[in-house]
């Protein structure tokens, strides 16, 4: 019995780090297609900014398809922000594996929380 849920808590990672590189993979061969930079003056304006005006905090650093670096450079991409911190500013808090007690804070503020099964579905 043990041995058969310790083979689906595998699986179940596994398959969370395939779910994780495929999104990498079409953000990054939707980058050159649907990311086009375009010049405005001196600024650069990306034609996807589904997350303009938003602003996450990322609570824990274990995720398992995606590292909180590419999920900081995904974000940055498509327009939001990232803060280091919890404050009333924050759109989305997204919750690692190892959130900890500021999972309970961001709740306290009535954060909107997300997971990382809901990032990459908002990303795709």
């Amino acid at each position: 019995m043990e041995s058969i849920e310790t083979i689906i808590n595998v699986l179940i990672v596994v398959l969370g780090l395939i779910m994780g590189m495929i999104a990498v993979l079409v953000f990054q061969s939707g980058k050159s297609k649907s990311v086009r930079s375009k010049s405005v003056g001196s600024k650069s304006m990306n034609s996807d900014n589904r997350f303009a005006g938003m602003t996450f905090v990322i609570l824990g650093d274990e995720f398992t398809a995606l590292t909180r670096d590419a999920i900081v450079e995904i974000i940055s991409k498509l327009g939001g922000r990232v803060e280091s911190y919890l404050s009333d500013t924050i759109t989305y808090a997204l919750a690692g594996n190892d959130a900890g007690e500021l999972l309970n804070k961001a709740k306290e503020k009535g954060i909107a929380m997300i997971d990382e099964k809901t990032f990459l579905q908002m990303i795709q």
